[in-house]
């Protein structure tokens, strides 16, 4: 678990929200326990999710230059990497 806390949570246009504040790039996971005030409590499975809050790198690899086509028809190639790496999660 990333953190542990007791919050409350409010309700917004059907849902229960709470504020977690910012959350580093990578992985996390949240287990949500809910409880009343006659003493009950349930808990839900572990879920696991990635944030990735970098922009993805482009580079345009055709044409190069900026010269003329001699042809309507210009080939446009590129290549978009993202710095994120995949995390295996156990």
């Amino acid at each position: 678990m990333d953190w542990s806390y007791n919050i409350t949570m409010s309700a917004r246009s059907g849902f229960w929200v709470c504020e977690t504040g910012r959350l580093d790039n990578g992985p996390h996971s949240v287990r949500v326990i809910a409880s009343d005030l006659a003493g009950n409590s349930d808990s839900s499975v572990v879920l696991f999710f990635t944030v990735d809050a970098e922009p993805p790198e482009l580079m345009i690899l055709e044409p190069r230059g900026f010269g003329c086509q001699p042809s309507l028809s210009v080939p446009i190639r590129i290549e978009a990497r993202d710095r994120l790496t995949e995390y295996p999660l156990s």
